[in-house]
């Protein structure tokens, strides 16, 4: 309900403009089937992040597909780290 009401509010701010993709991150974007259940309530493509897909990741404990499990928890860590990496140089 809260997701629909901001993009209400957006699109009553902004009514030239539209609601073009749906990005979904944190833990909560891991919930089975919130993907699909969002893109059918707002009305727009719905996609979960994966902030790792043009990272190369190594790890022997990191599998693939433990690391698209836990990769839209990364969203601003990864964020975080990129913008310090940015900075630094």
């Amino acid at each position: 309900m809260e997701l629909r009401r901001s993009v209400d509010y957006f699109r009553s701010k902004f009514p030239m403009d539209t609601v073009d993709h749906v990005l979904l991150c944190g833990g909560g974007a891991s919930l089975r089937g919130l993907d699909q259940y969002v893109q059918v309530e707002i009305g727009a493509p719905t996609t979960v992040a994966d902030p790792f897909a043009t990272v190369n990741v190594q790890s022997k404990q990191l599998t693939p597909s433990k690391r698209l499990e836990v990769a839209p928890m990364f969203a601003v860590a990864l964020g975080l780290a990129a913008r310090d990496a940015l900075i630094g140089s």
